[in-house]
């Protein structure tokens, strides 16, 4: 995977979570065509991100994985034409 592929499969990841409807690392998995290996790598990142201040949890009992306290993490991208 690219450097911008994983920032877009980050982004993704980050909305999903947002909207708490993850489902496991393997309903993940399909969701963003990946494995559920490379879920659990894309969620360390995306918790290195904030210099490690991205508290990500997972909740048995609604099956998902949310941000404790609430967060918004943004992804901004811009292409320039040369």
């Amino acid at each position: 995977m690219s450097f911008y592929e994983t920032l877009i499969t980050l982004e993704r990841l980050a909305i999903i979570i947002e909207r708490e409807n993850t489902g496991c690392a393997k309903d993940i998995a399909s969701k963003l065509q990946t494995s559920p290996r490379t879920v659990k790598n894309l969620l360390n990142q995306l918790r290195n991100l904030g210099g490690g201040d991205i508290d990500i949890r997972y909740c048995r009992k609604r099956n998902t994985y949310y941000y404790h306290p609430s967060v918004f993490v943004s992804f901004n991208f811009f292409n320039k034409k040369l």
